[in-house]
């Protein structure tokens, strides 16, 4: 027997029009070049308009930061008015930090029954290393209206504030916490942070009901001439995304922003008809590009 006989013959390969065809009786869709051709105007009939501005400029602003030790609004309201409409004020959160407890009651008191503003929330001061309150102030109650939020502050973990920090939250309480430990001393604090809420929100255990509003915990400020791809190396830089992703998996906590609290007053803008000298432009460019400020958003996904 030969070998041709045994051995059939190649086909011949198809062509590239043929492997490009597909199955028979099956059409693909097609697109209009126009799809594929920018516009000449932003206001062809193909494209639409710009969006109108009610869709970019809020209709209400709800300022969550209102530092009034007095209970008192009347202040701010005239420095707000210059800037907003009253139609456009949504309402206020309320900073009651640096009241005495004995005169926490009554002023809360005040705000509720003189504010001519909706009241969002009121921040009352509480240390997390005093541990859990030995009595509930009558402030605390679930029926509080409008909702109180806890202020306090982290600088280092330690047992009285995880205990204090657990009961707040299995408790409905939404605790507001300042950061204050140097993040950028490197893992230590970073790791200190994370057994802190650990402890506090076991994992095993249901998410509290309580919500946690973190500040001051933001991308490190640098030098702004720093260029971008050697920013995102730097190891702060990286140990400030690792680490902000494990905190990101708590579902309770978020994010709230401020002005940056950094030491130093905040560069201010000049008038439009004041220049601007480089030393000036230069603090203002960095504190802008990165601003170590915090961020807000408070209940139910409100922001501001």
């Amino acid at each position: 027997m030969s070998s041709s006989a045994a051995i059939p013959p190649v086909p011949p390969s198809p062509g590239v029009a043929a492997r490009r065809r597909g199955p028979k009786g099956h059409v693909l869709p097609t697109l209009p070049l126009s799809a594929f051709t920018p516009p000449n105007t932003g206001t062809s009939e193909q494209f639409p308009l710009p969006p109108s501005p009610s869709t970019i400029n809020p209709q209400k602003v709800i300022d969550a930061n209102v530092i009034t030790p007095s209970g008192d609004l009347a202040q701010w309201k005239e420095e707000i008015g210059r800037e907003i409409k009253d139609d456009q004020i949504g309402g206020v959160v309320v900073n009651l930090t640096g009241v005495s407890s004995d005169a926490l009651e009554k002023t809360i008191a005040d705000v509720t029954s003189s504010a001519s503003i909706p009241v969002v929330a009121i921040l009352v001061p509480f240390d997390l290393e005093q541990g859990i309150p030995e009595t509930t102030p009558g402030y605390l109650s679930g029926s509080a209206k409008p909702p109180i939020i806890l202020a306090s502050t982290y600088a280092q973990s330690s047992p009285k504030a995880v205990e204090a920090f657990h009961w707040a939250l299995t408790n409905g309480f939404s605790v507001d916490l300042d950061v204050q430990a140097y993040l950028r001393d490197g893992e230590n604090a970073w790791e200190s942070l994370e057994d802190f809420f650990a402890n506090a929100i076991p994992r095993t255990s249901p998410i509290p009901d309580g919500k946690v509003f973190l500040s001051n915990l933001l991308p490190p400020p640098d030098d702004f001439s720093l260029p971008i791809v050697k920013l995102l190396t730097h190891p702060t830089y990286q140990a400030y995304q690792s680490h902000t992703a494990a905190l990101s998996l708590y579902a309770n906590v978020f994010v709230k922003f401020l002005p940056p609290v950094w030491g130093t007053p905040t560069p201010p803008t000049p008038a439009p008809t004041q220049s601007i000298t480089p030393s000036s432009a230069e603090a203002l460019h960095s504190w802008r590009l990165n601003p170590p400020f915090k961020g807000y958003q408070g209940k139910e996904g409100m922001e501001a």
